[in-house]
This record gives structure tokens, sequence and C-alpha cells, in this order.
């Protein structure tokens, strides 16, 4: 579970019906705390959106320092097909539970 509390604010959204996802800008507020985990916010996401978890990608967080508050960008897929067509293996990889991820980089 999470280590500090966090709000996430959606600044803009947007539909791209050619490939089949959602786009939103948001902001995540964690004042008083660290960056929330990129995993901790994928999961917050994908209940919001009632969307599958392997369809929820955090391409980008950006936290400016000393405010809490961190920039991010979310893509959220129709279906988990489409999310891997698009998603680079990288990304896909940084988006993984940490005792994956770590799993991962211990095979290598």
């Amino acid at each position: 579970m999470s280590r500090e509390a966090f709000q996430i604010e959606i600044v803009n959204k947007r539909r791209n019906p050619l490939i089949g996802r959602l786009e939103l800008d948001i902001v995540v507020h964690h004042v008083g705390g660290g960056t929330p985990q990129r995993y901790e916010i994928r999961k917050t996401m994908a209940k919001q959106f009632k969307a599958p978890l392997n369809c929820v990608y955090v391409k980008r967080l950006v936290t400016e320092y000393g405010v809490g508050r961190t920039v991010g960008h979310v893509h959220i897929y129709d279906s988990e097909e489409r999310a891997k067509a698009f998603e680079p293996e990288y990304l896909v990889i940084r988006n993984l539970p940490p005792e994956e991820r770590e799993k991962l980089k211990s095979e290598e």
C-alpha cells in the first residue's frame, strides 16, 4: 500500500479514437511526502476509470522540487492488445510492480 497520501487531479483529458486510448494530463498532489511510485499512480488511475490494470500506463512523471506536486501523462487503452501494440517495452517494465521489476533485473 502507499506510504503517503496523494491526490490526482486530471488537468486535460483527450480521447484518441485512432489508437483506442484515453490520454490524460495529471497533477499529483503529495504535500508533505515523497513522490508516489509510478505503480501506485497506475493502480489509482485504473480504479478511478474502472479499467484493467494492464491497460493503464504512466508515460511521464516530473516532480517539482520542494512543492509536493508532480505533473504526469497517462494512457488508458481500450484493450490490452492495443496497449501492447503501442507502448514500448521499457515503459511496460517501468509500470510493473516494484517486486516484478527487481525480479526482471536480477534475471538479466
